[in-house]
């Protein structure tokens, strides 16, 4: 990702060692013209000093963790999202698809999961970010828009790196297919902030169904990781569910 930018009575030369640092190299090339080329908007003929930058990343990984579970972005605000994101050379987007607050990826061989966990509506107390309170909010990504995404930030040297938190904060799937609970029923997708009791059960078949999710999200994601959470996953109903025990 290293780059060399020279600005000279020649003109201007970007050399990289390999499409990634041809990239950083331009966007140092914008940071140095007027603010107004970000807002396409940079009023021509415009002059560059002339300078010799050679630079390299210090940190191999740069990243950055959207959440889209509690607060909902389409696409098009997704990869408005990324550009900013390129423009600071960042080159990780962890993006948090599952959560108690909704589901956001379309799984096909469980389409409820984002039919049903994908939105919510209940009175909220929380900050209008998280939704318009009793009215129904909420989205989730098709295969398609997941593909439109990955290659739209790929093309601004950002690797995608999806996460389906687990085994807590499961409540958008549990609301979807209750049977996934130690308790089978009575959940719903969450309209507050929280830590919540319901969790996945560790029961086989819920084992099979998350390796069934698991591989269908590397399908669409070319990522070298998947993440899976991991955290803040309260243990009340494993106590005393027979099939945990």
């Amino acid at each position: 990702e290293a780059y060399v930018l020279v600005v000279n009575e020649q003109g201007i030369v970007i050399e990289g060692g390999s499409a990634a640092g041809v990239h950083n190299g331009i966007e140092t090339l914008l940071q140095l013209l007027p603010s107004s080329v970000y807002a396409k908007q940079l009023p021509l003929p415009v002059a560059v000093g002339y300078c010799r930058v050679e630079d390299a990343p210090r940190f191999g990984y740069r990243g950055f963790m959207l959440d889209v579970c509690r607060t909902w972005m389409g696409v098009e605000e997704v990869k408005r999202f990324i550009a900013n994101l390129a423009h600071h050379k960042i080159n990780k987007l962890h993006l948090h698809l599952s959560d108690d607050e909704g589901w956001r990826v379309e799984i096909r061989s469980h389409p409820e999961l984002a039919e049903v966990g994908g939105f919510r509506g209940v009175g909220s107390p929380v900050a209008a970010r998280y939704g318009r309170w009793d009215e129904r909010y909420g989205g989730y990504y098709t295969h398609e828009d997941i593909r439109e995404i990955v290659a739209y930030a790929a093309q601004r040297n950002i690797e995608i790196i999806p996460e389906i938190d687990l085994p807590g904060h499961a409540s958008a799937a549990l609301a979807a297919y209750p049977e996934l609970g130690c308790k089978g029923s009575g959940y719903e997708v969450q309209g507050t902030w929280g830590i919540f009791e319901e969790v996945f059960c560790t029961k086989d078949s819920v084992l099979d169904f998350l390796k069934g999710v698991l591989d269908e999200l590397i399908e669409i994601f070319p990522s070298q990781y998947v993440h899976i959470g991991g955290d803040e996953c309260p243990k009340t109903n494993w106590k005393t569910c027979p099939k945990c025990q």
